[in-house]
């Protein structure tokens, strides 16, 4: 009786799923069924009304695994009125085979609860970012077998492709994005979404052009091009509002004489570019601009860098890492934190009262960014001489972990492994993963030499051993096990991932519960060993 009472409350349910339709074409607006679902044994599970319309009931519930009867009765119930079908893991089932007794009473039939698979389906599209019209997109890490119905909500076709993509938006607006996921670890598939707000797109680009003549090198000429009506035009003179020369405002004339130093500007404002455009021209040379003495650039470790250029003249300074544009700014100073290690170009575009556009660069080596984020180690232990427990450590909670075996592709979504060596040797075991903060990888490897698989003990004939389980995996205290067929004795052992032995327990009984509330947080190997039997080994996660 003990046992029966320790498995039954140990006992986890697998998620179901009941879908009812009402097949009477509409001459019975409405079916109320009772139903009763109830073990083997006869004890009820559950019980209620299913009120069935034409658009059905869908009924979810939580049932332990093993065989059932349904029964199910009501005012013109029966099985030509009423389709109930069946939905677990990854399949339906319309239920069939009903009868009933006497040709009385409720109709009945029988169906069965399965182990449920386990799926490794994302639960979002993690990364969503881009500039103007430009944007990416990614769904957690690579997953054998994966496929991606994208849609990015503009009006255009679905895309398929893999986790990452990339799409070009025609217009600014909100959209809504939606990815459809399958792959061999999420066979059923899960949608995804995502809202967006791309700005800066399909708009008119707001730039000025302006081309300048001289026939003496005193007396210039200066012209834009057409601008839409209503575009207001102002000309400068080293800073100064001057009148235009023309009707139409798009040339302005001046003579300079021998002045050495002058600058002629002019600024438009359009309804499609209402902050403004600007070009201008200066009769200064490059040399009046700060040398490289002027450049400065100070490592504040970490992701954090301080660049800066001298020149108490500066109007202002575009700055750019890799070639996109960060910021103007009208200091001289420009504080940036890189996203990640790695070698980068910032360059900076001055503007001063000496200095019209001369461009400075730096080179700059990022080390040591995000050092607490992006960590792995793998880790390995010895079960037997040629038996081996191999499991990846400190890796963030995110992170889905692939195993490759000799440089070839191994395992996948696991954080432990256990490997039996064929014959003598040497394998490499490697481990990587890919999340948003580290999109460029996080790898760590371990090589592992066996040189006892000739020896008399590891190739003996043995048998095999009954079927063994722990429950709940993973767990925070109590660790419960169940073997079947089970005679006589065994030992129960916990290994740590470093082959240490945490615990070891003789067995007496087929059932049993062990309390871990005191092992640290980690991943453990639980082994269930029969003598003249092969061992059997189950990964234990105890997470507090």
């Amino acid at each position: 009786m003990a046992f029966l009472t320790l498995h039954v409350e140990a006992q986890d349910c697998a998620n179901v799923e009941f879908a009812v339709f009402n097949t009477t074409g509409g001459e019975i607006p409405q079916l109320n069924v009772t139903y009763e679902i109830s073990f083997l044994n006869s004890e009820t599970a559950e019980t209620g009304l299913w009120e069935v319309a034409e658009e059905g009931v869908f009924a979810p519930m939580c049932l332990p695994v093993g065989c059932y009867f349904i029964a199910i009765e009501g005012a013109s119930v029966n099985p030509n009125a009423i389709e109930v079908q069946l939905m677990q893991s990854d399949y339906i089932m319309i239920l069939s085979g009903w009868v009933r007794v006497m040709n009385e009473g409720a109709w009945i039939t029988e169906f069965c609860v399965e182990t449920p698979m386990e799926f490794y389906c994302p639960e979002a599209i993690d990364y969503a970012a881009g500039e103007g019209c430009q944007w990416s997109f990614e769904i957690g890490s690579f997953q054998l077998g994966e496929s991606v119905d994208w849609n990015f909500g503009d009006g255009g076709e679905s895309v398929v492709g893999g986790h990452f993509m990339e799409h070009v938006f025609s217009s600014a607006g909100t959209y809504e994005v939606t990815a459809f996921f399958t792959s061999f670890d999420c066979p059923m598939g899960v949608y995804l979404t995502t809202t967006i707000v791309v700005e800066g797109c399909g708009e008119e680009e707001c730039d000025l052009e302006m081309d300048v003549s001289s026939a003496d090198g005193m007396w210039y000429l200066f012209e834009i091009p057409e601008q839409p009506d209503g575009a207001i035009i102002e000309w400068y003179i080293d800073g100064q509002v001057v009148p235009p020369t023309s009707e139409n405002g798009l040339t302005f004339e001046a003579g300079f004489d021998f002045n050495p130093y002058w600058s002629v500007c002019v600024e438009v404002y359009t309804d499609n570019c209402p902050d403004g455009m600007e070009a201008c021209y200066t009769n200064l040379e490059s040399s009046d601009c700060p040398d490289s003495d002027a450049m400065e650039v100070e490592y504040l470790g970490g992701c954090d860098a301080l660049f800066w250029i001298y020149d108490e003249n500066v109007t202002e300074i575009g700055w750019s890492v890799n070639g996109d544009l960060i910021e103007w700014t009208t200091g001289i100073f420009f504080d940036y934190t890189f996203p990640s290690d790695g070698v980068y170009s910032v360059t900076a575009e001055l503007y001063s009262a000496t200095c019209q556009g001369e461009l400075y660069e730096w080179e700059i080596e990022i080390e040591g960014c995000d050092e607490d984020a992006c960590l792995l180690e793998v880790e390995w232990g010895e079960i037997e001489c040629n038996e081996f427990l191999i499991g990846a450590l400190n890796q963030p909670e995110d992170a889905t972990i692939f195993w490759t075996l000799d440089g070839e592709p191994y395992d996948y979504g696991v954080s432990a492994l256990t490997y039996t060596f064929e014959e003598d040797g040497c394998h490499v075991f490697s481990a990587g993963y890919e999340t948003p903060e580290c999109p460029a990888g996080v790898f760590a490897e371990v090589e592992i030499c066996s040189d006892c698989t000739g020896t008399t003990e590891i190739n003996r004939v043995t048998e095999p051993i009954s079927s063994f389980e722990v429950w709940p995996n993973p767990t925070n205290g109590s660790l419960f096990w169940q073997a079947w067929g089970f005679v006589g004795s065994a030992q129960l052992l916990i290994h740590t991932l470093d082959g240490r032995i945490v615990k070891n327990q003789k067995v007496l009984n087929a059932s049993g519960e062990v309390d871990l509330a005191s092992f640290a947080d980690g991943w453990y190997l639980v082994t269930w060993a029969v003598e003249n039997r092969d061992p059997v080994h189950t990964k234990l996660r105890i997470l507090h």
